[in-house]
C-alpha cells in the first residue's frame, strides 16, 4: 500500500470508530414458574428500541439487556402492559404523516408501573459503595403517558406476581405466578394469550427500531457496542 491510500484509508477508519460507542449493559430477566412445559417470547420496549430476548426453555427464563447511555442514570421507569398505542398531534390527525407525541396505554386497559431507583449503599470498610434496587409502585401517579425512556414489557400485568432483586448489578426480576396456568384457565389458553399478545406488538414494532447489538465483556463488566447518538 502506497502513502496515498494510507493517507486515504486513516479518515475512514477515524470516521467509522467515531461512530461507535461502548456503553454499559444492563441485565434484566422474566422469571415463568418452572414447571411450565415451554414459555413464550415476549416483546419488550425501551428508547424506541425493540429489545433483544433470549430465551432460556430449561430455567423458563427471558432474559434481555438494555443500553446504559449514562453511567450516573439510577431511575428507571418499567411499563408492564399487554399492549402499547401513540398519542397523535392533534393538528396532525386528519393528515397522512401524523406526529407521534407520546406512547400510552390503551384505553381501559390494565397495567403495572414502577420506578426502579438505583440506591447506594455506603459502607466504612470499602471505599466504594454498593448498590441496591428502590422498587417504587408508582401507578398513583400514571397520567397515561410512558416516559421516553421506561422499559416496556408487553405481557398481561395479571401475570406478574412481584419483582425480586439480589443486587444493583442487574434490574430486578419480573417473577410470574405459579398459578399463572389457572388464571389463564389452561396451558394452551396461555399460550394462545402470549401469541395474541406478541401479534398486537406487530403495530407498534413498525415505530421501534430493531437494533444489532454488539457485546463484549471488559475488566468484569458487559459492555454494549452501539452507534453514537
Amino acid at each position: 500500500m502506497n502513502n496515498k491510500s494510507i493517507l486515504l484509508v486513516l479518515p475512514i477508519l477515524a470516521l467509522v470508530a467515531s461512530s461507535i460507542q461502548a456503553y454499559n449493559l444492563l441485565l434484566g430477566s422474566i422469571q415463568f414458574p418452572k414447571t411450565l412445559s415451554t414459555i413464550p417470547q415476549v416483546r419488550i420496549y425501551h428508547s424506541g428500541k425493540i429489545i433483544k430476548c433470549e430465551v432460556d426453555q430449561i430455567n423458563k427464563m427471558i432474559t434481555f439487556g438494555i443500553t446504559q447511555y449514562s453511567q450516573s442514570q439510577i431511575r428507571y421507569p418499567l411499563m408492564i402492559t399487554e399492549s402499547i398505542e401513540f398519542a397523535l398531534s392533534n393538528k396532525t390527525k386528519n393528515d397522512s404523516n401524523n406526529t407521534i407525541q407520546y406512547i400510552r396505554v390503551p384505553h381501559d386497559q390494565d397495567y403495572k408501573f414502577y420506578t426502579l431507583l438505583l440506591v447506594p449503599q455506603f459502607n466504612p470498610n470499602n471505599v466504594m459503595p454498593t448498590y441496591h434496587w428502590k422498587i417504587i409502585n408508582d401507578r398513583i401517579r400514571f397520567n397515561n403517558k410512558i416516559p421516553d425512556d421506561a422499559i416496556i414489557i408487553c405481557i398481561d400485568p395479571a401475570w406478574v406476581d412481584d419483582l425480586h432483586t439480589d443486587n444493583g448489578f442487574a434490574l430486578p426480576t419480573v417473577t410470574i405466578k405459579s398459578d399463572i396456568l389457572s388464571i389463564c384457565g389452561s396451558y394452551n389458553k396461555f399460550m394462545d394469550k402470549s401469541a395474541q399478545m406478541l401479534l398486537a406488538a406487530i403495530d407498534s414494532d413498525t415505530m421501534h427500531s430493531n437494533t444489532e447489538q454488539t457485546i463484549k465483556l471488559q475488566e468484569n463488566r458487559l459492555m454494549i457496542a452501539a452507534p453514537a447518538a
